[in-house]
C-alpha cells in the first residue's frame, strides 16, 4: 500500500504530493486494520491451541524492550499531549496548517509501526514491488526533467514557479526523501544470485541515480553521501561484499557521468547550486575509480581498525563541510532556509515554558512564523528536528532524534543470521533511515515519506520480532 497505492495516488497536481497523501494513508491504514482484525479472528477461531502458543511467545519477546519501540512509541504521544495542549487543537489534530502531517498521522503511523513489526513475513517478491514501483516513479520523473509533463500534473501552476516542481513530479522536499529512502533498495540490491536480477537492479540503481542528479533537489546529495558512506564501511575487507559495492559504486559514477553528457544533446531542466557542481566535476570519474578499487580488494584483516580509520575521515569531512557552510550561512542560503531557521530560533526563544517542553502543535510551525514575519509563505521550517522542536517542543525532538539512534543501534547488527544470499534487508532498511536523517536537515515531514520511513524502521525491528525457526525469509 505505502510503496504502491500511495506512490501513485494522484489528486490535484503540484498538492497532491502533500497534505491529499495524509488522508489516502489514512484510509489505507483503516483497511489494512480491518484486514489484520479479520484475519487475527479467523487464526484465533481455527488455531485456539498456537494462537495461544504464539500469544504467549509474543508476550515474551515484548519483555525485552526495543529501542525502536520506545523511541516511536514516545513520539506519538508525545505528539497527542502536544495536540492537548495547543492553541490550535484542530490544525495540530489534522495538519491543516501545514501539510497534513497532525497529530492524526502521526498515530496512525504509529499504529501501522506497532502491527506490521509485530506480524510481518517478508515475500521475495516484495524486494520487486518496491524497485519496481520505485524505478517508475524515477522513469516519470525523468520524463518531468525533460518537460513531458505527460500525466498534467503541472496544469495550474505560475509558470515562472514551474520550473521549480518538474524534475522531482511536484516537489523537491518530498522527492530528496523519498529518493533518499528507497536507493538503498537498488544499490545494496546487487549480491549473489541470477545475472538477470542484478542486470534489473543495477538498471534500476542507474535510473535513479539519473533522476535524482538531474532534479533540484539538491539535499538528496546528503542522503546519497550517507549511502556511499555505509556502503564503505560495509564492504571495506569483505570480498564478497566488496565486490558488490564497488560495482553499484561504479553503476552510480557512471549515470552522473552519462547525465553531463546526454544533457548535450537533449533539453532538460536548468539545475543549479550542488546538482550543477556535481555535474561540472569530476565526482563521476572518482565513483568509478573507488568502485573499480573496491572489486579488486582482497579480503583482509584488521577490519574494525580499518572501518575505524574510514568512519573518523569521514567524521571529519561532515565537519569541514558543515564549517565551510556556517562561514555561508545567511537569509538567503539554501533557498531562504537561513532566515526560515532564524525564524525558527526566534520562535522558540519566545514560547512559553509548557511550548518548550511539548512544542505548539504538530505541523503548525505556519502560525509562529505568520505571527513573527506576517506572512505565510512558509509552513515548515525546511529542517525536520526545527519542525518538531518548535511544533512538539524539546520532549518531541529528543523522541525523533532518538529514533535514528536506535535504528543506529540496529544497524550495528543488520545482518545478523542474514547471508549473502538472501536480502540483507535490515541493512537495507537501516541504511535507508539513516539517509532519511542526513537529508532530513533541510527538509520538511512529508506524509508519503512519514509513512515509508515508519514501514522501514517496522521492517527493521519486524525481521528480529517476527522471526521463526531462524528466517523470516519464504518464497
Amino acid at each position: 500500500m505505502v510503496f504502491v497505492i500511495m506512490a501513485f495516488y494522484m489528486d490535484d497536481a503540484y498538492f497532491n504530493l502533500l497534505g491529499s497523501k495524509a488522508y489516502i494513508v489514512l484510509s489505507m491504514a483503516l483497511i489494512y486494520g480491518i484486514l489484520m482484525l479479520i484475519r487475527e479472528r479467523e487464526r484465533i477461531d481455527r488455531e485456539p491451541m498456537e494462537s495461544a502458543n504464539m500469544a504467549s511467545r509474543g508476550a515474551k519477546g515484548q519483555k525485552k524492550r526495543n529501542l525502536i519501540d520506545i523511541s516511536i512509541a514516545s513520539f506519538v504521544l508525545i505528539a497527542l499531549i502536544s495536540t492537548l495542549f495547543s492553541k490550535y487543537k484542530t490544525d495540530a489534530f489534522w495538519g491543516h496548517y501545514g501539510w497534513a502531517v497532525g497529530s492524526l498521522y502521526i498515530f496512525t503511523l504509529g499504529v501501522m509501526y506497532y502491527f506490521v513489526s509485530r506480524n510481518m513475513q517478508w515475500k521475495s517478491w516484495m524486494y520487486g514491488v518496491i524497485t519496481g514501483s520505485a524505478t517508475a516513479v524515477f522513469l516519470w520523473a525523468i520524463t518531468d526533467e525533460c518537460y513531458m509533463d505527460i500525466f498534467g500534473m503541472h496544469m495550474g501552476i505560475e509558470k515562472e514557479t514551474a520550473y521549480n516542481y518538474l524534475a522531482s513530479i511536484g516537489n523537491n522536499n518530498w522527492f530528496s526523501g523519498y529518493w533518499a529512502m528507497i536507493l538503498p533498495f537498488f544499490f545494496f540490491g546487487l549480491r549473489k544470485g541470477p545475472v538477470w536480477r542484478n542486470v534489473l537492479v543495477g538498471a534500476g540503481l542507474f535510473i535513479a541515480i539519473f533522476a535524482g542528479v538531474n532534479c533540484r533537489a539538491d539535499s538528496l546529495f546528503l542522503g546519497l553521501g550517507v549511502i556511499l558512506g555505509i556502503s564503505l564501511l560495509r564492504a571495506i575487507g569483505e570480498r564478497e561484499k566488496s565486490v558488490f559495492t564497488g560495482l553499484a559504486w561504479m553503476i552510480t559514477g557512471v549515470a552522473m557521468g552519462a547525465s553531463k553528457g546526454i544533457r548535450s544533446y537533449i533539453h532538460m531542466i536548468e539545475i543549479d547550486e550542488i546538482s550543477l557542481k556535481v555535474m561540472n566535476s569530476r565526482i563521476w570519474m572518482i565513483l568509478f575509480v573507488v568502485g573499480v578499487i573496491l572489486m579488486l580488494l582482497p579480503n583482509m584483516k584488521g577490519k574494525k581498525y580499518i572501518r575505524l580509520g574510514l568512519l573518523i575521515a569521514g567524521i571529519a569531512v561532515v565537519l569541514a563541510g558543515v564549517y565551510a557552510q556556517a562561514q555561508q550561512f545567511g537569509p538567503t542560503w539554501g533557498t531562504l532556509r537561513g532566515d526560515t531557521w532564524m525564524v525558527s530560533v526566534r520562535a522558540f526563544g519566545k514560547g512559553t515554558f509548557l511550548e518548550k517542553i511539548f512544542g505548539i502543535g504538530p505541523d503548525c510551525f505556519g502560525h509562529v512564523y505568520y505571527e513573527l514575519t506576517g506572512s505565510d509563505w512558509f509552513r515548515n521550517a525546511h529542517n525536520e528536528y526545527l519542525q518538531y522542536l518548535i511544533t512538539m517542543g524539546i520532549a518531541g525532538v529528543i523522541s525523533y532524534v532518538m529514533i535514528y539512534v536506535a535504528a543506529l543501534r540496529e544497524g550495528v547488527r543488520s545482518e545478523v543470521g542474514v547471508t549473502e544470499e538472501e536480502l540483507p534487508l535490515k541493512f537495507i532498511c537501516f541504511s535507508g533511515i539513516m539517509a532519511y536523517g542526513a537529508q532530513a536537515v533541510v527538509n520538511n515531514p512529508q506524509a508519503l515519506n512519514g509513512a515509508i520511513f515508519f514501514t522501514l524502521l517496522a521492517i527493521l525491528r519486524g525481521v528480529d520480532y517476527t522471526k521463526r525457526d531462524g528466517s523470516i525469509f519464504t518464497r
